[in-house]
């Protein structure tokens, strides 16, 4: 399925003026193509998917091949300052994010999409998850701005409910944490998009 993304705005350009930033930075350590990989997540992947909402801070997770060295995968963290509006922003890295804290389909990494970086060839590739994984990534923590993200990728048919209920249980029946409650955040889901006839 082909999904139209946003990769024009000011802060999509921000973030991938950040990946492109690291890119380079990547690339001094001679490693080869497609050795790290990153996947968006967040406020940004939301933005990406959606144009629906803006992020201070860039949510990424980083995958690197094995004969990668730690000290190969140090990149310029600085922020990155963009225009929007008449106001100048920045857009952070956020160090401590981590997608492991909520739940997550096995296939994530394997269904999310690529996105085109300056470099060619890159060590680099970089990816956003799709909305029904980054739906399932906001069960963890099902805060008013998770549930509203939810609710806003089914809204704009980013996402169906049946999707988001296949992705999100397949995902809740090997999760280590409390299934209990993240069962129950499902179907609370579920019960808002029929209460709002968002199906």
């Amino acid at each position: 399925m082909s999904i139209e993304l946003y990769l024009n705005t000011p802060l999509a350009k921000a973030v991938l003026e950040f990946f492109n930033r690291a890119e380079n930075d990547f690339s001094k350590g001679n490693i080869p193509p497609g050795s790290i990989k990153a996947y968006v997540f967040g406020g940004c992947a939301m933005h990406i998917l959606t144009n629906s909402r803006g992020s201070g801070d860039i949510d990424v997770e980083f995958s690197a091949a094995r004969h990668v060295k730690k000290s190969e995968l140090k990149f310029n963290i600085s922020p990155v300052v963009y225009s929007t509006q008449g106001a100048k922003l920045r857009l952070f890295y956020d160090n401590t994010f981590t997608p492991t804290l909520g739940p997550l389909h096995e296939d994530y990494q394997e269904d999310a999409i690529q996105l085109a970086t300056r470099m060619r060839p890159s060590p680099l590739w970089l990816y956003v998850v799709t909305p029904a994984d980054l739906a399932v990534s906001k069960l963890g923590r099902f805060g008013e701005q998770d549930i509203e993200d939810i609710l806003t990728l089914i809204r704009l048919k980013k996402l169906s409910i049946n999707e988001f209920l296949k992705r999100a249980n397949e995902a809740a029946d090997y999760y280590v944490g409390n299934t209990t409650t993240i069962k129950g955040s499902i179907d609370y889901i579920h019960r808002r998009v029929e209460q709002l006839r968002l199906w």
